[in-house]
Formats: C-alpha cells, sequence, structure tokens
C-alpha cells in the first residue's frame, strides 16, 4: 500500500508539472502568435501606403554674417512621385523610388508630425519653434556613425566652438527609443534618461516628447534662446539672430529602419525602408555627418570594445563572421544582410560596408548634403579636417592655433588595451571589404576610399 501511494503521488505531481508546463508552453505560443499577427497587421497596414517620400530641393544655407538670404526652412507637404538617381560605379545606378507621402509617415510616428512646424524660426540657426511661449529645437547637426570610427572624438571637440552647446552625446531616439528598444541596450546617459522620463507629462522614452525634453532638461534651449547678436539686413534692418546650436551623436541613427523590428516581419530578401526617409521629412536641411575608417582597423577596434581577448580568437572570429557574411549575401542583397541581426555577435563585420549604409542617406539628402570625414584624413591633417567640419556647419572659422589646440585634446572613447592582428587576418578581411571599398571609392570618386589595398 505504501509503494502504491507513492507511486500514486509521484505520478500526481509529474502529472501536474508536466499539465503546468504544457500550459505555459500554450500561453507563451499565443502571446507570440497575437504580438507577430499585431506586428504583421500594422505593418502591413503601412506597406499599403502609396505616395512617396517628401524630397525638397535644398535651400540657401544660411548667411553666418547677413539676414539678406534668410528664409524659413519650409517643411511642407507633397503628393509628387520622387525618384532620385544617382551614379555611383561604372555599369550601377543607385535609383529608388520613395514610397512614403507626408502623411503616411505620419500615420507611422503621429507624435512628431503633430508637433513640428509648418516652418522652422528663420532668425534661428537651429531648428526651433514656439509652442505657447515655450521654444523648442531639434538637433542642427547629427553625427550618425559609424561605431569605432571616431565619432565621439568629433562630438566632443565640436563642442570647444563658441557656438556649439555641450549636451549628452547619444540619446538614441530616432533609431532605438522611439522603436521600444532602449530598455536593454545602450545604456549610455541611464541616468539622464530616467531623470526626463520623469519630468511632469513628458512620458517615457519612446515619444518624440521625451526627445524634445532630452535637450530641454540640459538647459541647452535657455542657450539657443538667450544667446544673441544683432545682425543688420540688406535694407539696414537690424535682425536678433541666434546662432547658438547643438547636436545628436547616437550611431545608431545610421544602421536602423523606420519600422521596427523588421527583421521579424519583412520576408527574406526584402529591403527595409530606411530611417533618412523619415529624418528627412522632419528637417531637410539637418547636417549629417559620417566618419570612416579602414573597415579591417575598424574590426580590430570592435573586436577589442565588444569581446576582446587574443590574436587567435580575433581570427576565430573573423573566419566566422565573414563565412556568415559571405553565406548571407549569396541568397539576400547585401542591404538585407547589412541590416539583418544574424551576424551581430561577430564584431558586426557589416558596419565595415559603408557604401551600403551611407548610400540611402545620400539619395534623400543628397550627396553633397552630407560630410563624409576619414579618421585617417583627422589623423595625418588635423586643422585642415577639422576646418572642414566647421566650413560644413556653417559656423564660425577658428583661427588655425585654436583648431590645432582643439585637435590635440585628449582623444576620447579609445580602447583601452588593443589586440595585434595576425597577418592572416588581415588578408582574409581585406579580401572580404575590397569589392565594397571599390563601390565607396567609385561612389565618392575618391580613391582614398579603397584604404591602400
Amino acid at each position: 500500500m505504501d509503494r502504491k501511494r507513492i507511486c500514486t503521488s509521484r505520478l500526481r505531481k509529474l502529472f501536474t508539472r508536466s499539465f503546468g508546463c504544457v500550459a505555459s508552453f500554450v500561453f507563451i505560443v499565443l502571446v507570440v502568435k497575437f504580438r507577430d499577427s499585431s506586428i504583421h497587421e500594422e505593418y502591413n497596414k503601412f506597406k499599403s501606403y502609396n505616395g512617396v517620400v517628401r524630397i525638397l530641393p535644398s535651400p540657401s544655407p544660411v548667411s553666418n554674417e547677413t539676414v539678406s538670404n534668410f528664409k524659413a526652412v519650409t517643411v511642407g507637404n507633397t503628393k509628387k512621385s520622387v525618384v532620385r538617381s544617382e551614379s555611383y560605379s561604372g555599369n550601377q545606378t543607385l535609383e529608388r523610388k520613395l514610397n512614403f507621402t507626408r502623411e503616411d509617415l505620419q500615420t507611422v510616428s503621429p507624435d512628431i508630425f503633430k508637433r513640428i512646424p509648418t516652418q522652422y524660426l528663420p532668425n534661428y540657426r537651429s531648428f526651433c519653434w514656439f509652442e505657447e511661449d515655450q521654444l523648442w529645437c531639434l538637433p542642427y547637426f547629427y553625427i550618425i556613425g559609424f561605431h569605432k570610427c571616431g565619432t565621439t572624438d568629433i562630438f566632443d571637440k565640436l563642442e570647444f566652438h563658441p557656438n556649439v552647446l555641450k549636451v549628452g552625446k547619444e540619446p538614441h531616439w530616432w533609431a532605438l527609443r522611439r522603436a521600444g528598444l532602449h530598455r536593454d541596450r545602450y545604456s549610455l546617459h541611464e541616468k539622464l534618461v530616467k531623470s526626463v522620463e520623469r519630468l511632469p507629462g513628458v512620458g517615457d522614452a519612446t515619444s518624440f516628447n521625451w526627445y524634445l525634453n532630452w535637450f530641454k532638461y540640459q538647459k541647452v534651449l535657455n542657450d539657443v534662446e538667450n544667446t544673441t547678436r544683432e545682425l543688420r539686413s540688406d535694407n539696414g534692418e537690424l535682425i536678433e539672430y541666434h546662432p547658438k546650436v547643438f547636436g545628436d551623436g547616437s550611431v545608431s541613427t545610421l544602421t536602423r529602419v523606420i519600422f521596427e523590428p523588421w527583421d521579424l516581419i519583412i520576408p527574406n530578401g526584402e529591403d527595409p525602408e530606411l530611417l533618412p526617409y523619415l529624418m528627412h521629412a522632419v528637417q531637410p536641411r539637418a547636417k549629417v555627418i559620417i566618419t570612416v575608417r579602414d573597415p579591417v582597423v575598424r574590426f580590430r577596434s570592435m573586436f577589442g570594445r565588444k569581446v576582446g581577448g587574443s590574436s587567435e580568437r580575433m581570427h576565430t572570429m573573423a573566419v566566422a563572421a565573414v563565412k556568415c557574411a559571405t553565406d548571407c549575401i549569396a541568397n539576400n542583397s547585401v542591404r538585407h544582410c547589412a541590416y539583418f541581426s544574424h551576424c551581430q555577435d561577430l564584431p558586426q563585420i557589416y558596419l565595415g560596408i559603408y557604401v551600403e549604409f551611407i548610400r540611402p542617406w545620400a539619395m534623400v539628402y543628397g550627396k553633397e548634403n552630407l560630410l563624409i570625414s576619414r579618421m585617417e584624413d583627422r589623423i595625418g591633417n588635423p586643422i585642415s579636417e577639422f576646418k572642414r567640419i566647421l566650413q560644413y556647419l556653417e559656423l564660425e572659422m577658428l583661427p588655425d592655433e585654436e583648431c590645432k589646440r582643439i585637435m590635440e585634446t585628449e582623444i576620447f572613447n579609445v580602447n583601452a588595451k588593443k589586440t595585434a592582428m595576425l597577418d592572416k587576418t588581415k588578408t582574409l578581411l581585406q579580401q572580404f571589404y575590397t569589392p565594397f571599398n571599390r563601390q565607396m571609392a567609385a561612389f565618392m570618386n575618391d580613391d582614398s576610399y579603397n584604404f591602400g589595398y
């Protein structure tokens, strides 16, 4: 009887546990299915639009010394189809229909378009507007990547300019927080992020209101509004001009998409819809800086930052990364593979395919309206490269001595330990990146983007 009772008890416990596991599994499947179906429903609605992204002609830049050319930057509307075509190599043409209207984007991100004005204030260098006597501004410039290519160093050195305000570098709003991907990744400025969320009426970090308050909380809007100088127009009228600006240095911005999580909802082989379409609709005249370096050196730096270890371990990971990337590209478009995360654990080998990430931004904003800065140029010709950046940003030019002093300040965000790269690893990575470097050199019409191999 005792044995029978014991067996019965054990069977009852086993049945209870098994039933609990099955019930939990069924619950998880239902939740995931519901989530995926909701995502698919929203995405299908999103994909059903038949318009095009708003592409505005680039207005004349605002003069630093006169107001005769001041024009309000219009954030208007259009239903006209737009195809921007640009040759980037001998036998290929970059041509893509931009299939969103402003109304489409309003549906995707309604909180953005409810807040931004139809025109930004013409006497502010920054992109600003008033709501009920409160000034709001968006960043004047974006340093959007690439990771481990010196974005932090450029951002910090620009803040030495008297008209560039200090602000937390990487809010990661456009690419990550807006899509709800901010909780487990990019913990930079964690305390600041939470402080902004706790402000009355702001909401969590997914909202556009949070992004605007990110800058307000750091007091930069006060400096933008309260710092003025008088400029005289052609007719002799004195105008109060606000020259101060600030930036956003989130490196995630370059490599993400409008709709997240796209890799769960877009079939294999189909390209994602990219973030520059949305950002251009909001800020058609934003200054966009992209930094690059030899992709093999970038791979080594990323290995040191994310993985670490011996030279042999680096080689093992390089072999696996090249195989993963090559297998994907054999069956999908390069763009699909570049934005897909299945090789992400292998020092982000795709981030070295610079041309694939830069082309969409060049197509939307115009290549002439971007600034691409090589780390090799900032090391070899620091003063001239820094002055080139200032000129692109239309900031007051600094004397050579001041530029030299700024460029000689401490370099930020450098890996403490650098693992030596084996010759066989270098050769393997150079062979992988060479065709993409050739495309980049042709796209930029500059052989220096071959990086010497």
